[in-house]
């Protein structure tokens, strides 16, 4: 039966998720590091737990606080870096073609000696089973026990060759996102192709594509916020307006071992999902680290967590950030139900009634980074609210009684 995928607008959470998690955070770019360009365009983690760094003018590699380059890379613009099943790293370049580490050194890929349709690179997967995905401008290779297949246009009937992204699934099942293509998935022989006039795809162009651990896929996309799908008919979409995801333009995807979803935004920083309604965000103006310093600006390209769980991301021209969460105890509230609430009218644009069968209820509104703009408490049943000194936008009500707390989404129009 397939799993039913739905945004809930009234969930129940804890007090401690409504608090924002303390950070520290550490620039690294071309003045304190040998980094050789400040443009990161992709960050991989490999299976010995070192950071891999692909800039625009060559690779560098992080190890317990050590860098190293590898000079190998001087000049290329690096697009992707992936490990092998046997943990070898193959680099994808915007400029010549596949690097695939050996034990021998190096070798080169391009289209004058491989069936690389192009030269430019864009995405790199492996299957668990050790096949290869390689997405580049001019359509998609598959390696299989050394045999490349090359699919483009005029043999997968897709609606262009432009790969910008690819994942491959547990059941060694690709999926390959298009630049305003849309999303490709090879079912048995035959690609199945959604996009916005046939499914609830909200961009034809995807950057990024990350599987969970429900089998979901999760998409990141330019102009559409993000998006999850379960492969079969469950869409479920997150944007500015329907969520508290503070941007609709979404760079990569990293999904981390403690289970939080991290999204590297073109204009709002890192944005990191816990679940439900808990989204919160790091960016150049607000949430500073514990030491006052701020992201050097907005525009994160890529993200990944390493193995001790530690954010590492890269902003545009700006270099690496790397973003260390601290494990602040905070007092906690079991998350129980507050029944028969209701909140009206909602939308709204003067004001709310807050209609509760309890009293000594406390009443919260926080915007979508967690700033709390009002609060108050009440014994009486119905409870007004004016709201006319709050902006259009999108909001969150939090109701507590006792020990009992819930959250609503409040839309001011």
């Amino acid at each position: 039966m397939m799993r039913c995928l739905q945004f809930a607008a009234l969930i129940v959470v804890s007090y401690g998720a409504l608090i924002a998690q303390p950070h520290t955070l550490q620039v690294f770019n071309t003045s304190n590091s040998p980094l050789q360009e400040n443009t990161i365009r992709t960050l991989a983690v490999a299976p010995d737990s070192v950071l891999w760094v692909g800039t625009e003018n060559g690779l560098a590699t992080l190890k317990n606080g050590s860098w190293a380059t590898i000079d190998t890379f001087e000049n290329l613009q690096i697009r992707a870096i992936a490990f092998d099943t046997a943990g070898h790293a193959w680099v994808g370049t915007f400029l010549h073609g596949v690097w695939v580490q050996t034990i021998n050194g190096w070798t080169n890929y391009l289209p004058s000696n491989s069936n690389l349709p192009s030269e430019h690179v864009r995405t790199i997967s492996f299957c668990p089973n050790g096949d290869t995905w390689i997405g580049t401008l001019g359509g998609a290779v598959y390696i299989n026990n050394g045999v490349w297949t090359v699919y483009q246009q005029t043999n997968a009937n897709w609606y262009g060759d432009n790969i910008g992204a690819s994942y491959c699934g547990n059941n060694n099942d690709i999926w390959l996102g298009g630049v305003n293509n849309g999303l490709m998935h090879l079912r048995d022989t035959t690609w199945v192709i959604y996009r916005s006039s046939n499914s609830n795809l909200p961009d034809n162009t995807i950057l990024d594509l990350k599987g969970n651990a429900q089998g979901d896929i999760l998409l990141a996309m330019p102009y559409g916020g993000t998006a999850v799908f379960d492969g079969n008919q469950g869409w479920i979409l997150y944007n500015t307006t329907n969520s508290f995801i503070p941007a609709n333009s979404i760079n990569e995807i990293a999904i981390g071992s403690d289970g939080n979803t991290y999204y590297a935004t073109a204009n709002k920083g890192l944005t990191i999902y816990k679940g439900g309604m808990d989204w919160s965000n790091i960016d150049a103006t607000t949430r500073p680290d514990t030491n006052g310093l701020y992201l050097p600006d907005n525009e994160m390209l890529a993200v990944v967590q390493d193995a001790q769980g530690v954010i590492w991301g890269s902003i545009f021209n700006k270099g690496l950030v790397r973003i260390e969460f601290i494990d602040s105890t905070v007092s906690s509230i079991n998350s129980i139900e507050l029944t028969n609430i209701s909140i009206y009218p909602n939308p709204t644009q003067d004001y709310i009634v807050v209609n509760a069968p309890v009293s000594n209820l406390g009443i919260s509104i926080i915007d979508v980074l967690g700033t709390e703009l009002y609060t108050t408490s009440t014994t009486s049943l119905n409870t007004k609210i004016p709201l006319s000194y709050l902006p259009k936008g999108t909001y969150m009500v939090v109701l507590q009684s006792g020990s009992a707390i819930t959250t609503q989404r409040l839309i001011k129009y």
